[in-house]
């Protein structure tokens, strides 16, 4: 975060990388604009960065991703529970 003048803080691409990564894991926008306020950053200038990442057409572009990932945890996490679940050895029997 760099310094322009005293008492305005410019935010920096790490920290617009931070708040995208923070709304992409779900966090409301709301908590993102505190952590963001708490390390000295004006409310208004932490709420309209957050505002615009949230506008980003980038961003817009990962939400089907994050649905795909999700699907795709979804199925894997079924696969292992009904692989435990599945009898591990089939009975035989020789005669009826």
């Amino acid at each position: 975060m760099a310094r322009t003048k005293p008492g305005v803080t410019a935010i920096d691409d790490a920290l617009r990388t931070e708040i995208a990564a923070l709304l992409l894991a779900g966090l409301p926008a709301a908590t993102v604009t505190n952590r963001i306020a708490s390390r000295g950053v004006p409310g208004a200038i932490a709420a309209a960065e957050v505002a615009r990442a949230e506008k980003s057409p980038y961003f817009a572009g990962a939400q089907p991703l994050l649905a795909q990932i999700a699907k795709r945890d979804w199925l894997l996490a079924n696969m292992a529970r009904l692989q435990r679940l599945a009898a591990t050895e089939v009975p035989r029997i020789e005669a009826i």
